[in-house]
């Protein structure tokens, strides 16, 4: 993927995964040899409701 994606619960990248951009979710797992280039921002659920 290049660019942002947003997830609204847990993310989960693969090992064949590559990510270049940004990631919005409310859980993360990363399996071994996925690769990430980008910022990560972790929210729960309540703080997305409060904005």
């Amino acid at each position: 993927v290049d660019g942002s994606v947003k997830v609204s619960a847990k993310l989960i990248l693969k090992s064949t995964a590559i990510i270049k951009g940004d990631i919005y979710t409310q859980s993360l797992e990363i399996e071994p040899n996925a690769r990430f280039n980008g910022a990560c921002s972790m929210c729960s659920e309540k703080k997305k409701a409060d904005k």
